[in-house]
């Protein structure tokens, strides 16, 4: 069975929504608790999500040097999916401000080596558009891995080719996000042969232009980003609830990622997906009128 797996520090404010992220999973996809994991980067998050009867690693990284945790923490979900497809297991790799709503493994298409979310709202005309944010193609807040020897080189190449936070004084650019889509693009759009093919829906995209043709591409699908649901589309815009009068544009989605909305904890909690019993904690001491 494949490992739906996130990461986390003991820091309070990130290890809450590890913690929220994976009650969510017990609440909405109880069968998937087993294959639930959470990689804790310190000793803080591996007890605490022991205490609550979750699967964990403890990975620990130097919490004394600011530079090597956001090393770390960089690096850590591509870590992950190359160490995973390495020993041959199947792996989905999720943001810890996400929140599960139901079996995500049950929208994957399995055609692809990697199904992945969007950040576009409309990625049937805008995907992999040269005037596009590169960051807004693919969210890696969620990325699904069909290990594979091939799948394992790409994810390497990709780390070999960032390994260090700078070079000569020139920082990497602090968003793992921004550059593993460049990363992709390059290989899309502008190598010899056309390595790397996107897929939505029924659309292809590849290098029309290339020299050559890869006898077998790396094939990255871009899921619905309704039902594989980021910030915007779930918390602002409740493009999930359809179009008024026609039920038929209603989805369901599995996923809600609390990206590009401030603040995370308020969206979750006033969407009803704040699955922590932390009242006492947040009013102690507090008064109310009733």
């Amino acid at each position: 069975r494949p490992l739906l797996i996130t990461w986390t520090t003991g820091g309070e404010k990130y290890l809450n929504l590890a913690l929220n992220l994976a009650l969510s999973v017990r609440k909405h996809a109880p069968a998937l608790v087993d294959q639930f994991v959470c990689v804790a980067l310190d000793r803080a998050a591996y007890r605490s999500m022991q205490r609550q009867k979750f699967n964990a690693v403890l990975h620990p990284v130097d919490h004394h040097s600011e530079g090597s945790l956001k090393d770390a923490i960089w690096k850590m979900r591509w870590l992950i999916l190359r160490t995973l497809s390495r020993m041959g297991i199947n792996v989905l790799v999720v943001d810890s401000d996400l929140v599960v709503l139901g079996d995500p493994f049950q929208v994957l298409h399995g055609d692809s080596d990697l199904e992945v979310m969007t950040d576009h709202f409309f990625p049937d005309r805008h995907l992999w558009q040269y005037w596009a944010r590169p960051e807004e193609h693919i969210n890696t807040g969620f990325i699904f891995v069909r290990a594979s020897p091939r799948v394992e080189a790409f994810l390497t190449e990709f780390l070999e080719e960032h390994v260090e936070p700078s070079i000569d004084g020139i920082l990497r650019h602090w968003m793992d996000q921004q550059v593993f889509n460049k990363f992709v693009m390059r290989r899309m759009h502008h190598a010899e042969s056309d390595e790397v093919h996107g897929l939505y829906g029924q659309q292809l995209f590849r290098n029309i232009r290339a020299k050559s043709k890869a006898e077998r591409p790396i094939r990255i699908r871009i899921l619905d980003p309704v039902v594989v649901a980021h910030g915007m589309n779930y918390f602002w815009l409740r493009a999930h609830e359809g179009l008024p009068g026609d039920p038929s544009t209603v989805k369901q989605p599995v996923v809600a990622h609390a990206n590009g909305v401030d603040g995370k904890e308020y969206f979750l909690r006033d969407r009803g997906h704040w699955y922590i019993d932390d009242f006492s904690q947040r009013f102690s001491g507090a008064h109310f009128l009733t």
